[in-house]
């Protein structure tokens, strides 16, 4: 039996530290410092918190055990972050063949044919789009792509 190799080409988009960087791009005072956003839980914190064994679904009194003095925490504000994703998916459903959104902070897209209509490689493509995302929306994203959704979303999780 013979597999057919599919021809289309998919990028899965995925917002870095979602709601936290939401928070950075709110107030830009808070570049470089630990920041986790969440309730009783820790759901989003900058990759700088993350390096000291902050993670999601902590629960908050052991973030602050941890950083102590050293880390704003902020309650979750889905409203803005949400008006930041619909300026991410504008730029995604303008800049490639098909959308479908995933979450809040992550989507697929169709791609296929585009870098070449525009005479780029496969990763000048999509660095074009990850600095136009960051311009415009100001949230850092990281891309990742393949033949099937599925093995983009794989791909991704395994860099992060």
């Amino acid at each position: 039996m013979k597999f057919k190799v599919s021809q289309k080409l998919y990028i899965h988009v995925d917002c870095d530290c979602f709601f936290a960087s939401c928070e950075v791009l709110r107030n830009p005072q808070l570049q470089n410092k630990f920041v986790c956003v969440g309730g009783d839980i820790v759901i989003a914190c900058t990759y700088n918190a993350k390096y000291v064994w902050i993670k999601t679904g902590m629960p908050i009194w052991e973030a602050k055990k941890i950083l102590k003095n050293h880390a704003v925490f902020l309650v979750p504000d889905i409203a803005y972050y949400t008006e930041i994703s619909k300026k991410l998916m504008l730029i995604l459903s303008q800049e490639t063949l098909k959308i479908e959104v995933f979450s809040i902070d992550e989507a697929f897209c169709d791609i296929s044919g585009i870098p070449e209509l525009y005479k780029q490689t496969h990763k000048e493509f999509l660095l074009c789009l990850q600095k136009k995302i960051l311009k415009e929306v100001g949230i850092p994203v990281s891309i990742w792509v393949s033949n099937t959704r599925i093995k983009a979303k794989i791909f991704s999780r395994l860099e992060k």
